[in-house]
């Protein structure tokens, strides 16, 4: 069953009409309404000729699919009616009022076939399940659009244009550009290029079916072949369909059933999947308890997934960096493991480890030894000194990122400039409690946007720092010390998924927890049920992170292991 329960497919959105009220507002009276009996408004008004009488009129519209909200406070509804000057049909989409007994017209242009429901949720539209889609000038648009964020769970574009200039000396309609655009191409290059969504296709992250007609010459195929091209050439989840011997508008009925049910499949696809977890994990790592020899941990901190599902721990107190291969039965030591000390091959409590593998090379954070280094190729490296680090995170760019205790910040480096000082794109204010300081910044994590997310120990809160922003937003937590909902007791590893939800582990309340950002309370995802050693409980969880089938790993700290809590699909 679709959860974008609101499909209206029109020409520009669909899902985001119901945010649009009208100003077309008139009583109804729906004391008596049933499914099987039509209601009708005999107070309306009309001031255009009309082609039926007005019994007519009133006998021909029919109201289906009615529906009330969660709340029952609204009731959405369809009605089908003759045109009032015309010999068609016009099919409405309208929400009533219960309480002030007014209706509201969404749009009446809704196609026939769609059956509009409510989102689940207690709003009009959930926005975390959210599409977009449009055809023409729509489907333009759409292109637009998701090159401007990513809200959207799915797109679908048909017939759009992605590349103003090449379109405007292919079309049928060549004029209408002048007037869109201010000008012909060589008079105001730069509007043809700024509005242009080929030049932004870099930011998109939503996943796209594209439509066309073979023979469209209002809006040439050749645009639909870009975006494709540049959807799949970023990796992006895209699709083409071309329907021969069709053009701007699909004429075969047979063209237009195939295409609804694609867009239908392509919603359902990627429709937004809560995702669950089995309850008792799986000890991966550690199942010899605690202790120093190869298939043993003692006190795991930070941990790292490589695409092999390659495990990378920080063994805290055993001073080493462990790698323990898919299905392994013992790890093996890659970095450290030579004693506490300074020297550059040992280390001193680290505590976060990534892996860069585009360089190949892996970055530890040596906490007590305040310094971050660099395994490559068996030699190490000290990248930056003199700092008191915890937390670690690369971005797509290639930019290190490192959290710094004594300093309440987190800092920024470029590769290959490591002897600078880095930029401060987090805190940097003292030790407090306000939206632009920190109180011990601990795990960290960098979106495709380059916003920063850092679990704000002392605080207990997980913050969010945009790109270029002077304060943060509280996006977890924030409600003092405590295992409410609303609460986190020193949060630790952070992660973030493509919809935006956090993932935190809550050290001192044994669990992980899921937030969305904007909502008041989290959601426990595993643990929860008091610390641990048994499958199911967690014992001051430090580190966690995803493999790519979307299992969970988390560092149980005091229990000395690594624990999977897979997927329930």
């Amino acid at each position: 069953m679709l959860t974008f329960k609101i499909i209206l497919y029109f020409t520009i959105i669909f899902n985001l009409s119901l945010c649009l009220p009208t100003k077309n507002k008139s009583n109804l009276n729906f004391d008596k309404y049933s499914n099987d009996k039509p209601v009708r408004d005999k107070r309306s008004t009309v001031e255009t000729k009309p082609k039926v009488t007005l019994d007519e009129f009133f006998d021909y519209t029919t109201f289906s699919h009615l529906s009330f909200s969660s709340t029952g406070q609204h009731l959405l509804f369809q009605t089908t009616r003759p045109s009032w000057n015309t010999s068609s049909y016009a099919n409405d989409l309208w929400i009533y009022d219960i309480q002030t007994q007014n209706k509201t017209l969404i749009t009446n242009n809704l196609n026939p076939y769609v059956t509009s429901r409510w989102s689940p949720s207690d709003r009009i539209v959930n926005p975390y399940e959210l599409a977009v889609g449009g055809c023409s000038f729509g489907g333009s648009l759409t292109n637009w659009l998701i090159t401007q964020t990513k809200r959207f769970n799915a797109a679908l574009s048909c017939s759009g244009q992605v590349e103003h200039v090449s379109s405007w000396g292919m079309t049928d309609a060549h004029e209408f550009y002048k007037y869109l655009f201010n000008g012909l191409p060589w008079e105001t290059p730069h509007i043809y290029q700024n509005e242009a969504p080929i030049y932004q296709l870099d930011r998109v992250r939503t996943p796209t079916l594209i439509s066309t007609g073979e023979k469209d010459t209002r809006v040439s195929p050749s645009q639909s072949y870009i975006l494709q091209r540049g959807l799949y050439t970023r990796g992006i989840n895209v699709k083409l369909l071309v329907f021969p011997n069709e053009g701007h508008t699909l004429y075969n009925p047979w063209n237009s059933k195939m295409k609804i049910q694609e867009e239908l499949k392509w919603l359902e696809k990627y429709e937004p999947k809560f995702k669950k977890w089995k309850e008792h994990a799986i000890t991966v790592v550690g199942t010899y308890g605690q202790g120093n020899e190869s298939n043993q941990l003692d006190g795991p901190y930070g941990i790292f997934i490589d695409k092999k599902k390659n495990i990378f721990i920080t063994d805290f107190n055993n001073h080493r960096i462990v790698e323990w291969k898919y299905n392994a039965k013992e790890g093996q030591i890659i970095v450290g493991g030579n004693g506490k000390g300074r020297r550059i091959d040992q280390l001193n409590r680290p505590t976060d480890v990534i892996v860069d593998q585009q360089n190949n090379s892996i970055i530890v954070a040596d906490q007590w030894n305040r310094r971050v280094i660099q395994w490559s190729n068996q030699k190490q490296q000290i990248l930056i000194d003199d700092i008191l680090c915890w937390g670690l995170a690369m971005d797509k760019h290639g930019f290190l990122y490192v959290s710094d205790v004594e300093k309440n910040e987190v800092r920024r480096w470029k590769m290959g400039e490591y002897n600078k000082e880095g930029i401060v794109v987090a805190g940097g204010n003292g030790r407090g409690d306000k939206i632009n300081q920190f109180s011990c910044p601990a795990f960290i994590f960098v979106d495709e946007d380059q916003s920063v997310y850092i679990s704000d120990r002392d605080n207990h809160r997980v913050m969010k720092w945009r790109k270029d922003a002077t304060e943060g937003t509280i996006v977890a937590g924030g409600n003092g010390q405590g295992g409410n909902l609303t609460q986190l007791f020193g949060p630790q590893g952070v992660t973030v998924d493509h919809l935006g939800h956090i993932y935190v582990a809550d050290w001192g309340n044994h669990r992980v927890m899921r937030w969305r950002e904007g909502k008041e309370e989290g959601e426990i995802i595993v643990g929860g049920i008091g610390e641990g050693f048994q499958s199911n409980r967690l014992y001051w969880p430090r580190g966690l992170s995803f493999d790519d089938e979307g299992n969970l790993y988390v560092a149980d700290f005091i229990a000395c292991r690594i624990q999977k809590f897979e997927i329930v699909l």
